[in-house]
């Protein structure tokens, strides 16, 4: 088993790693370890089996943007738990935006829902443009301070998600 995810697939670790390369990459691991070439040994095909899984996983998290964060945050030795808090000031933020979300009457008008989709989108891109920031910061100096600011950004980012999805259900009533 590979050491790490990026190992496997012969890329540098990135936050950013390069998609094609990586497609590449996985297609020509997934033709070489296929089991269906190693049918005739039982041994041999399970140990392709184990890889195959190995070249998926690897695959599915690198090419996940925010599994990617997560496991080059690990990678760095800044894991990501339960017990993490986010700042009281974005908490504070959240709580109006879920105020907005429930003080919408149901049958708004379209104007309405699109304006508040609008606003959030907004919001979700300055986010991603803080993250992406960050990130940049990290890989071109290297420094292992902001791996704690692009963990702070990627909780941030986790949390829209799951008030876009109350937003996306709130929109389709």
């Amino acid at each position: 088993m590979s050491a790490n995810y990026f190992e496997l697939f012969e890329l540098p670790v990135s936050f950013r790693p390069d998609k094609k390369l990586l497609r590449r990459t996985y297609l020509k691991l997934s033709r070489e370890f296929h089991p269906d070439f190693h049918a005739d040994n039982s041994e041999a095909y399970d140990k392709a089996l184990q890889k195959t899984s190995e070249i998926n996983e690897a695959y599915k998290t690198l090419t996940d943007h925010f599994e990617c964060i997560r496991y080059v945050l690990s990678l760095n030795g800044v894991s990501i738990t339960s017990e993490d808090k986010l700042p009281p000031d974005f908490l504070m933020d959240m709580m109006d935006w879920n105020e907005r979300f429930m003080e919408a009457p149901m049958g708004t008008e379209p104007t309405e829902i699109e304006k508040l989709t609008s606003d959030f989108a907004a919001l979700e891109n300055s986010f991603e443009h803080r993250l992406n920031q960050r990130i940049e910061a990290f890989e071109s100096k290297g420094d292992s301070a902001s791996l704690n600011q692009i963990k702070e950004s990627y909780l941030q980012q986790k949390y829209l998600l799951r008030l876009k999805e109350q937003l996306n259900k709130f929109a389709a009533l």
